[in-house]
């Protein structure tokens, strides 16, 4: 029921989880160490009744923001680290605050440094990782596991070994522990930064490289042939996109391509890549945009992982006429004075091995006419009600803007419709104005 919500209301309740799991945390944290809990655990009970609400509200689907990598480098170099970093508050408390003398031993300050890095690698991993079923079972372990550990360890006998030594010698001992903790910590912790920090650089330079290889693979096209004015633009949400616009020029036709993969990032970005390269070397050798498409659905099929695919829109300019081709896109725009139509067919997308059987539609264009093809990292824009923007108001935005010329007019959709919201997706687009 909650996944049903509009998106900023989902994000509203989460934010309300969060709440709740920190209120939670800091409500065990005064009971404890001020409010006598250990010796009433029921006085928990409301406060586990929160945090576990929280949890819950927290793990509901969010909005459509762009998803955060939860992989983490080295994750046991950095348990590691947080583990023997927060070890040092046991016997740093027992060195301090030393009361029982028969207790506090040096066992006993190690047995309270395993408590603390346990407690603390939960906190880390239930937040880092967001493992939020982590939150509770780290709170009930806070809460409820010491003290037994403690009677165990004393009935086993070790909390009494070194007792002959004096008080002065116990508060050493407890804090060399506590020293050594943090040495320890400290140095896995600067490894573990040192190593994060040379794996980051490496991924920066091959996200560079990502981004110079869509930007050489699918550059502006601006773009003037006998009796047409092409301008495209493809922005990709990552450094690497899926999208593809390419215009090839042979003899006395011109053919525009646009294309979109499935997904996004490096993956998609080298399925777009082989798209480019197969649309342009078979083109060399047919003149049948609809053996073009036929021999990309096959090839795609062979070649790219299950559950990929691509959508297709073109246009072939020949002779003063105009040809659409789709598989599987969305139509075609055709703006003629204040009015719009959408060419459109039914074929399948590229890549799904169903032997698809496509055709071109001819067009009728006339000087003046406005043909844009376009994405759905449009059509899908958020907007803060989560709202999509949606075919119908993108159509009325390409009405508003389409008397422009080419290179003004996909500025202004453009800019138009990120004002309406955000998207996840690349964003493609190419005018195409009939000059005569």
């Amino acid at each position: 029921m909650l996944a049903s919500l509009p998106a900023h209301r989902r994000s509203a309740i989460r934010r309300l989880g969060a709440a709740g799991v920190i209120v939670g945390i800091l409500a065990t944290m005064l009971l404890m160490f001020f409010g006598g809990g250990y010796a009433v655990p029921i006085r928990f009970l409301p406060i586990l009744l929160v945090a576990a609400g929280g949890v819950l509200l927290i793990s509901i689907p969010g909005d459509r923001d762009r998803p955060r990598s939860r992989r983490v480098e080295h994750p046991v170099l950095l348990m590691l680290g947080v583990f023997f970093t927060f070890a040092t508050i046991g016997p740093l408390m027992m060195s301090v605050f030393l009361i029982k003398g028969e207790v506090a031993t040096p066992l006993a300050g190690l047995l309270s440094a395993a408590i603390g890095g346990v407690i603390a690698c939960g906190w880390a991993a239930a937040f880092t990782f967001r493992r939020w079923w982590l939150i509770p079972l780290t709170i009930l372990f806070q809460i409820f596991g010491p003290e037994p550990l403690f009677i165990t360890a004393d009935r086993l006998g070790l909390l009494g070994n070194f007792g002959e030594l004096s008080e002065q010698a116990r508060r050493g001992a407890l804090a060399f522990e506590s020293l050594l903790c943090v040495i320890v910590g400290y140095v896995l912790i600067v490894r573990y930064i040192r190593t994060a920090e040379r794996e980051q650089a490496r991924g920066r330079a091959e996200l560079d490289m990502a981004r110079r290889m869509h930007e050489s693979l699918v550059p502006e096209i601006d773009f003037t042939a006998p009796g047409i004015h092409v301008f495209g633009r493809s922005t990709p949400c990552s450094e690497m996109g899926g999208d593809l616009i390419d215009v090839v020029r042979s003899a006395d036709r011109t053919d525009l391509f646009l294309v979109d993969v499935s997904g996004h990032g490096v993956r998609a970005g080298v399925v777009m890549a082989m798209i480019k390269a197969a649309t342009r070397m078979r083109l060399r050798s047919s003149e049948s945009l609809e053996e073009v498409l036929a021999d990309l659905d096959r090839v795609l099929a062979d070649l790219i992982e299950p559950g990929m695919f691509a959508t297709l829109a073109c246009l072939r300019f020949e002779h003063g006429s105009a040809s659409v081709g789709l598989a599987g896109h969305l139509p075609v725009l055709r703006v003629r004075g204040d009015t719009i139509d959408e060419l459109s067919n039914d074929a399948l997308p590229l890549g799904l091995g169903a032997d698809e059987r496509f055709s071109l539609r001819s067009a009728e264009v006339r000087p003046g006419d406005t043909l844009v093809l376009y994405t759905d990292g449009f059509t899908e824009v958020q907007g803060p009600a989560g709202r999509l923007l949606g075919l119908e108001r993108f159509k009325q935005i390409v009405v508003k803007h389409a008397r422009k010329p080419p290179r003004a007019a996909a500025d202004a959709i453009i800019a138009e419709s990120r004002a309406f919201g955000v998207t996840e997706d690349d964003q493609t687009i190419a005018i195409v104005r009939v000059t005569g």
